[in-house]
């Protein structure tokens, strides 16, 4: 028995030594990148938070930016789908749902951007600003750090920085 538990001592040993010897290479050069070489944020992204009434696609116009690929940090849908519960859309008499000077057959083809616009009119404050903040895919000639600079200099951004990566420890 007491063998066994030398046995079991010495493979646990070698195992924590092999594991040691591969996480360095050659010479003691680390195999995983060092901490300080990853950068803290997701590379090619930015997150964009704008002011009451500025619009996007001028931020990004101003900023030069063309193609960049942008979604917004929240997802609309939970707010058109409580706007579509406490707005009452009523057909009138030939049997239309009226929304915003257009006609529609079914509240279903009401394109979900124009029940959001008239949701957020009635938002408080604090749940606008959610809205109000997007993620910008920049192109690939362009930092972020550059992007976030344009971003900052925008009277119309509220702020601009990098995508962090926040790490648990």
């Amino acid at each position: 028995m007491r063998r066994f538990h030398l046995s079991m001592r010495r493979a646990i040993a070698g195992l924590l030594l092999f594991g040691l010897a591969f996480s360095f290479g050659i010479g003691g050069k680390a195999l995983v990148r060092a901490e300080e070489d990853v950068p803290g944020y997701a590379p090619g992204v930015v997150l964009v938070g704008l002011k009451e009434g500025a619009g996007i696609d001028d931020v990004l116009k101003d900023a030069g930016i063309d193609s960049a690929d942008v979604s917004r940090l929240h997802n609309i849908k939970p707010a058109v789908t409580r706007f579509k519960k406490d707005y009452r859309l009523e057909r009138d008499a030939e049997g239309w749902y009226w929304f915003m000077g257009k006609q529609y057959h079914a509240v279903e083809e009401i394109p979900d951007e124009a029940l959001f616009k008239e949701a957020y009119k009635k938002m408080p404050p604090a749940e606008k600003a959610l809205y109000r903040s997007y993620k910008v895919k920049l192109p690939k000639d362009m930092s972020v750090e550059e992007a976030v600079s344009l971003f900052q200099h925008n009277p119309g951004v509220e702020y601009a920085e990098p995508n962090y990566i926040l790490k648990m420890y």
